[in-house]
């Protein structure tokens, strides 16, 4: 294997990752569960163990678990603006700045569902990895650097603000579910591929959301 292929191999690697990690946040069919255990076998390696398990514990079975706990009726917000203190410039600007990263990247979001929720927004870091997959094999420098610079800024601005902080709010209240399993494994996971040094860690004034009615967050 050349270097470029090496580099190649090392992105599509982590859009796989990205894509099983987005999966864990939609509600949970049998048929996401499928998807689920296929890429459990081409994530990174050290990950792949546990990642298989989740997998196998996902499907239609645990439907009512997810409505309870995330989702439109859960008890912990899936989406950027709940986590979100800077409210001076409206919840719009937050989602309209989400959606223009994903416009720049021709990245579709998923139907029915905000630019900020968390699946999306794990969803748009693995296409940009084949983005980036691409680049290295066309040997495309410059559309490789744009792309870097991308991820870097959504992460900075966006995912890393909060990722750490919804995952610590589902790992409490999803303690001893399938849910708390999903938060360990996703920190650990994001931690792998980017490093802590980007990721907020919550500190004591953080708000940590917890919805106690439905439809009682409002991110307009």
């Amino acid at each position: 294997m050349t270097g470029a292929d090496g580099l190649v191999a090392a992105e599509l690697e982590r859009a796989a990752t990205y894509r099983f990690l987005s999966l864990l946040f939609v509600p949970p069919t049998d048929e996401v569960g499928q998807e689920l255990a296929e890429l459990a076998a081409v994530v990174a390696p050290a990950l792949r163990e546990d990642a298989a398990l989740v997998g196998r514990s996902t499907g239609r079975a645990i439907e009512g678990l997810y409505h309870r706990v995330l989702g439109p009726s859960g008890q912990v917000p899936d989406t950027e603006c709940a986590f979100d203190d800077n409210t001076a410039g409206g919840r719009g600007q937050l989602i309209g700045d989400v959606a223009g990263f994903y416009e720049a990247f021709a990245f579709a979001a998923a139907p029915g569902s905000t630019a900020d929720h968390v699946a999306n927004e794990l969803g748009f870091l693995g296409w940009l990895a084949i983005k980036r997959a691409y680049a290295h094999h066309a040997g495309a420098d410059e559309e490789g650097a744009t792309t870097d610079g991308a991820r870097a800024a959504f992460l900075r601005d966006h995912l890393g603000r909060w990722a750490i902080a919804f995952l610590e709010r589902l790992a409490q209240v999803g303690e001893g579910t399938h849910y708390e399993a999903v938060a360990a494994l996703a920190s650990r996971t994001l931690r792998a591929l980017e490093g802590d040094d980007a990721f907020v860690r919550p500190s004591s004034k953080t708000r940590l959301p917890v919805l106690d009615e439905p439809g009682e967050l409002d991110c307009s």
